[in-house]
């Protein structure tokens, strides 16, 4: 047991052993009040995952019942920590433009910028490395790379879509956790570089506002990887505040440096919008919030930031799409299509808040737009999804009201040789459903058992199976 607690604190060692001994005592329904009692009396920095794991390893000496609720609590722990990591995905769209840059590499900086931003990465990683071999000692260029790297992770995990932009979910049925060896070492390789390129400035001044700011965007950028691409919520939890007190520092030396207000006012509003509960556990650690703080400032980073305001305007799109604050959302993202209209994901998501206000019209014309630079193969969309976006386009037109059209299309998404099993599947429950709704369960049957015949994900597989036995809307919920 000493063991597997050597890397603990001691007054961590002590709640430890005090849970164990008072849990046991305890009627199994109070076990989760206890969990959280003594998780509250921690005032040390030791890892929240690591004390749960020490609790669990007692627990195997003492109750497997007490383990088994933990292991509950650890789970419902995860999925709140994953709603955060939405909020961190849009930093896979900050490249943290340092202001001092030598003015000689402009050129090249803005055309690397303007390929992140479009999300061509190949071309932004070109000239991001041609920027870090012409200033060997600034951490800039290593910052700007780190950027372009991970987003490129990001995106072949399929997180960086629709659904994660709008704030709805992060990824999809087709998204993934993997991350190459490779590609992940070379990020971190990347990121300490900057890192180091920054403590080598800082040793020589402590009070050079550009490497403080610097080393806090390599801070950051690590945070949101973690959070997302690897779903390590606590080792961002960690990485983000060290992230938030460097540019606190910045700020504190020059008030004016406003971009760096913009990695505070992610922190403020993405602690402040976790579940309470979970905010009761956190702030035991000294991690707190404040959502209408964290939303101000990054609005006035999009007004008066310099390098960062079209990071901060990204940002609020996920955030005003939470909030429900449509209008804005929707004219930030007419103004950043107009700049980057080679960025698909800022073209769909003004589509997807067209359908959450019902204006189903504008919606539709929106996804067909997409779909036609699709089928043309317009720079930046050929490597969009046709059957993701018709599905997008059948669903708009279902919720409409054209119910034959939207149908018509989910049979384009099946019958379309480059669909993958997912999207047919999905297109599949889609028509079940529909056919269910009109009474005719054989079609509706026959949709569902289509499904099950699917290399698909096992969830649409459940839905598929649960209708089967019972129709949906059967329960008067649709």
């Amino acid at each position: 047991m000493s063991d597997l607690l050597s890397n603990h604190e001691t007054e961590c060692r002590y709640v430890i052993a005090k849970f164990c001994r008072t849990v046991a005592k305890t009627k199994r329904k109070d076990r989760s009040t206890e969990v959280f009692g003594h998780v509250s009396a921690i005032r040390t920095r030791a890892k929240a995952r690591d004390y749960m794991t020490g609790i669990c390893a007692c627990s195997e000496q003492n109750n497997v019942g007490l383990r088994m609720t933990v292991t509950r609590l650890k789970a419902r722990l995860s999925i709140s920590m994953s709603r955060y990591s939405l909020l961190m995905l849009p930093l896979a769209l900050l490249a943290f433009v340092q202001p001092g840059l030598a003015q000689r590499n402009d050129q090249i900086l803005l055309e690397g910028f303007e390929a992140l931003y479009n999300l061509d990465f190949d071309v932004a990683e070109t000239h991001f490395r041609r920027l870090a071999e012409l200033d060997p000692q600034r951490p800039e260029p290593w910052n700007q790379l780190a950027a372009t790297l991970w987003l490129k992770i990001v995106a072949g995990q399929e997180k960086l879509n629709l659904e994660s932009f709008s704030g709805a979910s992060l990824g999809t049925d087709d998204s993934s956790d993997a991350v190459g060896a490779q590609e992940e070492k070379q990020l971190r390789d990347t990121i300490a570089t900057a890192v180091s390129k920054a403590d080598a400035l800082l040793a020589r001044n402590r009070q050079d506002v550009q490497a403080l700011y610097a080393k806090g965007v390599a801070k950051a950028q690590l945070a949101a990887f973690e959070a997302v691409a690897k779903r390590s919520y606590f080792a961002a939890y960690r990485t983000a505040r060290e992230a938030r007190d460097l540019h606190s520092e910045v700020l504190k030396l020059d008030p004016n440096f406003k971009d760096a207000a913009l990695t505070i006012g992610v922190y403020d509003y993405a602690v402040a919008s976790i579940p309470g509960w979970l905010k009761f556990f956190l702030g035991a650690f000294g991690l707190r919030g404040d959502k209408e703080r964290g939303l101000a400032t990054i609005v006035d980073v999009a007004i008066s930031g310099k390098s960062a305001r079209t990071d901060a305007k990204m940002l609020l799109i996920v955030m005003y799409n939470r909030e429900k604050k449509y209008e804005e959302s929707v004219a930030l993202l007419s103004d950043l299509q107009s700049r980057y209209p080679r960025n698909y994901l800022l073209e769909l998501s003004k589509a997807s808040v067209y359908s959450r206000i019902k204006e189903w019209d504008q919606a539709i014309n929106s996804y067909r737009s997409v779909l036609q630079k699709v089928e043309a193969g317009n720079q930046g969309y050929k490597h969009l999804d046709r059957s993701k976006v018709l599905l997008l386009l059948a669903k708009a037109n279902v919720d409409q009201g054209s119910v034959p059209e939207g149908m018509a299309i989910y049979q384009e998404v099946i019958s379309d040789g480059r669909s993958s099993d997912n999207d047919r599947a999905n297109a599949r429950l889609w028509l079940g459903r529909l056919y269910d709704l009109m009474k005719d369960r054989t079609k509706a049957v026959a949709e569902y058992d289509a499904i099950l015949s699917l290399k698909c994900d096992p969830r649409l597989k459940a839905q598929a199976q649960k209708y089967k036995k019972d129709p949906f809307g059967a329960d008067g919920k649709f």
